[in-house]
């Protein structure tokens, strides 16, 4: 648990860390179709009922992060991870964030 939960603090602070230099412009979102703003609000309303869902926390993630709010998107998936370390999906998203603000 503690190797999990260092690999995504090391994700989650790369991600931090590029946005702030870099800026938001050079993150793409993810393809599909965007997330309406009544979708993220529904998300945040849905986190907000249940701080503890870790499965809530994700699907924020995944919201902000194809309405083209990748900082948002990682503050989300930390959260996810704080309840699920060992979770592929919200690992992986951080790292893909992380990889695309080099």
């Amino acid at each position: 648990m503690q190797r999990s939960f260092a690999i995504i603090a090391v994700c989650a602070a790369a991600a931090s860390t590029a946005m702030a230099v870099y800026g938001f412009n050079r993150f793409s979102g993810e393809t599909g179709s965007p997330v309406g703003a009544s979708g993220v609000t529904a998300l945040e309303a849905a986190v907000e009922r249940a701080p503890d869902n870790a499965e809530a926390w994700k699907a924020l993630g995944r919201a902000h992060r194809a309405a083209g709010r990748p900082q948002a998107a990682v503050t989300a998936y930390i959260r996810a991870a704080r309840l699920a370390p060992r979770d592929r999906e919200v690992i992986a998203a951080l790292r893909d964030l992380a990889g695309a603000a080099r």
